[in-house]
């Protein structure tokens, strides 16, 4: 409970200080990418065990987040596709197409994927840097997420948070690739992280 209580805290000291959202991080193996994980979540509480026992800490984490900011104030999460050593990507749609119901007040979900553990990426995609291949290591997994948001979009009209953007980060190196993941519909935004380090004008 103090988790979710210091979490609840930073976002409403955040926004008290002038920012103008936050993301819960629960990608790359960080503390609630491991509850979610069940290679690291060995509780045998109400907080392990099951899936939905896992996903347990991140839910009150995101609703304790929206309850102690303002309703405009941008609430996103962060997650990873899988968890490339233990999580299935089915159980990672099945906890998404949660997020998506319009209960939690997300204005976005960022996919990503990796961890500190194991940060090599499982997906085999070829990354062209000049733009002739595809980009992108997740647009699959982006394209299911789509799909289920529309669903639950379909059913929560009226909710002020019934669709949350999609953001694709990760395997991304040129402009081409960019639109063309944009024009497919995967994603309504990009992440960019390796790129502007390296090319800070990119």
């Amino acid at each position: 409970k103090n988790v979710v209580k210091s979490f609840a805290c930073s976002a409403r000291l955040a926004e008290e200080a002038g920012f103008a959202g936050i993301q819960v991080h629960a990608a790359h193996g960080y503390l609630l990418s491991q509850f979610l994980s069940p290679l690291a979540n060995h509780r045998i509480d109400e907080y392990g065990g099951n899936a939905k026992n896992r996903w347990r800490l991140l839910l009150e984490t995101i609703a304790a987040v929206r309850a102690s900011t303002s309703p405009s104030f941008v609430v996103g999460v962060k997650v990873s596709s899988r968890d490339v050593r233990s999580s299935s990507e089915d159980e990672m749609i099945n906890l998404l197409e949660e997020l998506c119901s319009g209960t939690y007040g997300l204005d976005f979900i960022e996919i990503s994927g990796g961890s500190m553990e194991d940060a090599v990426f499982v997906h085999n995609v070829d990354v062209d840097p000049k733009g002739g291949g595809e980009e992108g290591f997740f647009l699959n997994f982006a394209k299911r997420l789509r799909q289920v948001r529309a669903s639950k979009t379909s059913a929560n009209r009226g909710s002020a948070f019934a669709e949350p953007a999609i953001i694709v980060t990760g395997g991304f190196r040129s402009r081409t690739g960019m639109n063309s993941a944009l024009r497919s519909g995967a994603a309504d935004l990009i992440g960019l992280a390796r790129p502007l380090v390296m090319q800070p004008s990119f």
